[in-house]
């Protein structure tokens, strides 16, 4: 029996929060929130986080994102603790 591994490329993903560029690849867990690293580690601790389901509506954080169809920005209201 042989057992062949491959690499695997990690994907990154990078925003701005408050107009400063993250890049993040795979240093931290698949779980953590987008809430949980921004008060985490930006300590951005205005950005709550109570009920971690979403539910309540305190973790709630604005996002712009374009949209390649419309050529447009479009602003967004994401729940941070299920956004993953």
């Amino acid at each position: 029996m042989s057992c062949k591994t491959e690499k695997i490329e990690t994907n990154e993903i990078s925003f701005y929060v408050n107009g400063k560029l993250q890049k993040i690849k795979d240093e931290y867990p698949l779980y953590t929130s987008l809430g949980s690293y921004i008060r985490n580690v930006l300590k951005l601790t205005g950005t709550k986080v109570y009920c971690h389901e979403g539910g309540c509506g305190c973790c709630v954080v604005h996002a712009t994102e374009f949209d390649s169809t419309t050529n447009q920005y479009k602003e967004l209201s994401v729940n941070s603790v299920i956004f993953t």
